[in-house]
């Protein structure tokens, strides 16, 4: 019986703009953090009484809801949250917004009580889906909610920096990395649609009702850019020079090699969509038709895992050198080793080979799996111009002296 594949979702493909630049100088952890023209709200927590005020040069208005004062702050004071209804507000304002890149930093010392659970520690705009920010911890984990969950576990009662640090946005095909005491902890394709959304900013709270985190914070500093956290810079090189491909098309087919297909009765398995479950060891190929001539960078492959037996075992890459399909790069998935059910995404970086068609050959080791979204990025290679070039023999003029008598 013939086997198929579906493709979940839409294969996101677009040619983004170029990006922003950003000086190589590394984040100083060792201090207090200083303000510039990308800061967009800076909080020090130094005043020991009152409102803390902000730093930046926008000066939104910070409204503190039973947060107490402590002398035990990183660097001086710092505030403290006790779990249950403490939390700061700063009401929306033009100013707190970062449409193409975002950096969160803060220092935190969570209690007990905040490494079990979910706890909020900045929220805007309220909980609606992927790509805001709702930077959070889960069960000891650092989470950017409905986007990036890091691998380390906090220990209670001990001193954290926390970076959330976004580099584009999903429809530009970005990156977003969270880094613990300055060493990365987790970085993936991001979900994150630009800090644009209106709202209150709450920091300790998810609202005045759940989520209350529990535990000291001190200096929050967000801004408009990528700070140039490990990493980070290279990516933002890679963003400004190369994009998501647009305007290819792709075809499709599969060749069967075990069982039979009887995916019909299993086309929810992700958030409730349809058809995207390949069944018993196919061997899909994907073709895409670039129209023009591309350097390729970069390929991610965003892929559903069921079980713990079955997915894709490995993809390959072919590209056409215009004598026909030569195979680039093979990578494996580990799958063994990979959580499930759950999405994940293989990566082939640094292809640097030029190409105006390529295809993907999926091998799976048995059923169950699903390719939700593919994302080519590259950037056009420019036709060479023809050069014209024009000899012009000279003519040779020999001057004649009519006055000039030979003797």
């Amino acid at each position: 019986m013939r086997t198929r594949i579906f493709i979940l979702a839409s294969l996101v493909f677009l040619m983004a703009a170029g990006g922003k630049s950003l000086a190589l100088t590394s984040v100083d952890l060792s201090k207090e953090y200083t303000t510039d023209e990308n800061t967009i709200l800076l909080l020090h927590f130094n005043e020991g009484e009152g409102t803390p005020k902000d730093s930046s040069s926008f000066h939104p208005e910070v409204h503190n809801i039973a947060a107490a004062w402590t002398d035990a702050g990183k660097f001086d004071s710092g505030m403290s949250f006790d779990g249950i209804g403490n939390r700061l507000t700063i009401y929306d304002t033009p100013n707190l917004s970062a449409p193409d890149e975002m950096t969160v930093e803060l220092w935190i010392k969570p209690s007990k009580e905040a490494l079990s659970g979910l706890h909020s520690l900045m929220n805007k705009g309220g909980r609606g889906g992927q790509g805001r920010l709702d930077l959070c911890l889960r069960d000891g984990k650092v989470q950017n909610y409905g986007s990036i969950t890091g691998n380390k576990v906090l220990e209670p009662d001990t001193w954290y920096h926390i970076a959330y640090v976004v580099v584009g946005t999903f429809a530009t095909g970005g990156k977003e990395y969270l880094f613990i005491n300055g060493v990365l902890d987790k970085e993936q394709p991001t979900r994150w649609q630009g800090l644009t959304q209106k709202g209150a900013l709450t920091i300790g709270a998810y609202s005045p009702k759940y989520q209350f985190f529990a535990g000291t914070i001190d200096e929050i500093r967000i801004s408009n850019i990528a700070r140039p956290y490990p990493g980070v810079d290279e990516e933002k090189k890679f963003h400004s020079n190369f994009g998501l491909v647009k305007n290819l098309t792709y075809t499709y087919s599969i060749e069967p090699n075990h069982g039979e297909n009887r995916d019909t009765e299993h086309t929810k398995l992700i958030d409730g969509k349809g058809g995207n479950i390949c069944w018993h060891r196919s061997t899909p190929e994907i073709e895409f038709d670039l129209k023009s001539t591309y350097l390729i960078r970069r390929i991610e492959i965003d892929w559903y895992k069921s079980n713990s037996l079955w997915g894709i075992e490995d993809i390959s890459v072919f590209m056409d050198k215009g004598t026909g399909y030569e195979l680039v790069n093979k990578l494996e998935t580990n799958r063994a080793e990979l959580s499930f059910p759950a999405m994940h995404t293989l990566i082939f970086k640094n292809i640097n080979q030029e190409t105006h068609r390529l295809k993907l050959r999926v091998f799976s080791d048995g059923r169950y799996f699903g390719i939700k979204e593919i994302k080519i990025y590259g950037k056009p290679v420019e036709k060479t111009k023809k050069k014209w070039i024009f000899l012009i023999r000279p003519l040779l003029l020999i001057p004649t002296f009519p006055n000039l008598v030979m003797s």
